[in-house]
């Protein structure tokens, strides 16, 4: 996507939608990706990266999609490319 194409999208207003999400799936992540932090593996507080689980696994329309972006291409909060 051109960077005029992409600044047309500039404040452009999703639906908002609910994601109920289990206390045991955030534990499973914060294992997974070996954050052992209490509040994660009790499922009190989701892990700053839970969000792109809502984008692959919520509510039907990907952000990603919707503004042309490459999945393939985008580092989501607090993850780097190895």
């Amino acid at each position: 996507m051109s960077s005029t194409a992409f600044k047309a999208k500039k404040g452009m207003k999703l639906k908002p939608f609910t994601f109920k999400v289990e206390k045991g799936k955030i534990r499973e992540l914060a294992i997974a990706i070996g954050d052992h932090k209490e509040e994660y593996l009790n499922g009190e507080q989701i892990l700053p990266t839970f969000p792109t689980v809502v984008e692959y696994w919520g509510g039907g329309a990907s952000n990603a999609q919707l503004l042309g972006l490459s999945d393939k291409k985008v580092l989501f909060g607090e993850q780097e490319g190895v």
